[in-house]
């Protein structure tokens, strides 16, 4: 019965002790058993479809779907989204760069700190996106991904940005001159994301668009879809490179956010519709000016306005979809991140004739009846099988799927990492990640006077070592290995792992423990005033 461990930075001290001699890279991957159904089969299989019809999500690259969870994530909560941005400012430049011009005065002329202006700022914008909510119907529901709508983004890519040259928005001569309300202006790699209802958007063609459906063939949008759609076109590629997360907070300070958020797009009678699919589109101009600029085109659509080969099961009105990404956390953020998509992973549910195989982007879609009630959605993958239920009302649900690779083929089965311990304020650091969903047996060591063995000189004398769990309690401490209940069986477990034997009654510590699967740091300090070098070793335990 084993877990796996994986990197995780420290989540169970204040950061202001982090340092970067203390280690918090380390990384132990070991052998792990696949990851296993966590909700049970539903008792009535009887009941149960056949999934014969795969559903595309038109294939989206790992940053276009990492644009679609930052969107999506947004309009579930924006105020929650925006809290984890602000609180990156010390890690993300551009984050410190957006806050700065906010910064206010006290009296005594001193500026607050980003911490106060990250707050007050998220009050402001929760207020007023409470008030706008008022007045303009908003949608928690997530969007999911449609191939015609994806081929409409990159087509507007170029067209959007002719109209803004065409409409004095954006200077032809300086694609990147920003536009911002007010006297601050934001960082100049930003260009401002301009958010349009398309009925406004003059040079729209108005007449009907043919394109990809998501199962293998044609369906027509229009003849008035030009009045269905709703874009967010924004440069990407100015100095400074992509950065979703700024970009986010962009949208909020500049208060450019409203189409991305409203139950419908306008319908010509200015009627609220159902905005449910959307194209993401990442990629170069070809155009001039600006020729080669990245830029993120989102185009949102109303599935009421198609007109032919529509593939919805259940009619344009009837149908809602069950999104998500399957993912590895690989940076253990608790978020979806480019790169951490895990594609060609099964996902399928009783209650649809469809199902779906994961694009390289880890992201998927399924359609269902709205208003079905609860239901089970599986994923089928290399690492093992998962389940979850979600209730399906009137609108679009999100289903994501968290995998760990073990990678099961490593022959990794421990590592060590070392660093100078100053007093018992100034410890080493490290953090590991039980994975899975079993238990596993691990072997902690802080080493400090038996360094002196290995050549090294200024060896901590007087080590401690303590470990937490996620939530920053203390569940196992030593201060001299041989003061453990099973110092003889310690003795055993150092021979099994390969570890070098530490003298009886010395001072350095180490703990057998089995863990729960979850988060951990592990610390030395020293019991007293004294300073050195110090080495926190972690091994996999088979035997126990």
């Amino acid at each position: 019965m084993r877990g796996s461990l994986s990197t995780c930075f420290n989540r169970c001290v204040n950061t202001s002790q982090i340092k970067v001699q203390r280690l918090a890279l380390l990384t132990l991957a070991l052998l792990s058993p696949q990851v296993r159904a966590n909700i049970s089969a539903p008792a009535n299989e009887s009941n149960k479809q056949a999934s014969v019809a795969l559903w595309s999500n038109a294939n989206p690259t790992a940053l276009e779907q990492d644009a679609l969870e930052h969107i999506n994530r947004l309009r579930h909560n924006p105020v929650t989204e925006l809290t984890r941005i602000f609180a990156r400012y010390s890690l993300d430049p551009k984050i410190t760069a957006l806050l700065k011009p906010y910064q206010q005065r006290g009296l005594s002329g001193q500026l607050e700190s980003l911490d106060i202006t990250a707050a007050r700022l998220l009050a402001t914008i929760s207020a007023e996106y409470d008030s706008r909510k008022k007045v303009l119907l908003m949608s928690a529901a997530p969007l999911c991904l449609y191939p015609l709508f994806k081929q409409r983004a990159t087509n507007l890519r170029e067209v959007f940005y002719s109209y803004e040259v065409a409409s004095k928005v954006a200077n032809s001569s300086a694609i990147f001159n920003p536009i911002y309300p007010g006297t601050q202006q934001p960082p100049t790699y930003l260009f401002s994301p301009i958010i349009l209802f398309s009925n406004t958007y003059s040079d729209m063609p108005l007449s009907s668009w043919s394109g990809p459906n998501a199962t293998n063939g044609i369906v027509t949008f229009g003849p008035y879809g030009g009045n269905e759609t709703m874009v967010t076109w924004t440069d990407l590629s100015t100095e400074g490179g992509i950065d979703l997360d700024a970009w986010c907070a962009f949208l909020f300070l500049s208060q450019d956010y409203p189409a991305l958020f409203a139950q419908g797009p306008y319908t010509p009678s200015l009627a609220l519709g159902n905005g449910r699919l959307a194209g993401v589109d990442i990629s170069n101009r070809t155009g001039s000016p600006g020729n080669g600029d990245l830029i993120l085109t989102i185009d949102i659509g109303d599935p009421q306005a198609f007109t032919s080969g529509s593939d919805l099961p259940y009619g344009p009105v009837d149908t809602v979809f069950i999104t998500g990404v399957v993912y590895n956390d690989l940076n253990v953020n608790g978020v979806y991140d480019s790169g951490e998509g895990v594609a060609n992973v099964n996902v399928s549910t009783p209650t649809s004739p469809y199902q779906a195989v994961t694009s390289i982007s880890g992201g998927y879609c399924i359609p269902v009846a709205r208003n079905t009630g609860q239901v089970l959605i599986t994923i089928q993958s290399a690492y093992g099988n998962q389940s979850q239920s979600v209730s399906v009302g009137e609108d679009n649900t999100k289903a994501d799927f968290l995998i760990y690779n073990p990678l099961n083929n490593s022959p990794l089965t421990n590592l060590s990492a070392r660093s100078f311990v100053g007093g018992p304020n100034n410890p080493l650091i490290a953090g590991f990640v039980i994975a899975g969903n079993q238990n596993s047996s691990v072997l902690i060591r802080g080493v400090g006077p038996t360094l002196s063995q290995f050549g090294v000189t200024d060896a901590l004398p007087s080590p401690k070592l303590i470990i937490y769990n996620s939530q920053g309690q203390t569940i196992a401490q030593n201060s001299g290995w041989f003061t453990n209940l099973n110092a003889n069986q310690l003795s055993s477990v150092f021979a099994e792992v390969g570890a070098f034997s530490l003298p009886n009654s010395s001072a350095d510590c180490a703990l057998l423990l089995n863990l729960i699967p979850g988060c951990y740091t592990a610390q030395v300090v020293s019991t007293n005033t004294s300073t050195g070098q110090a080495m926190i070793e972690i091994y996999h335990v088979p035997s126990t």
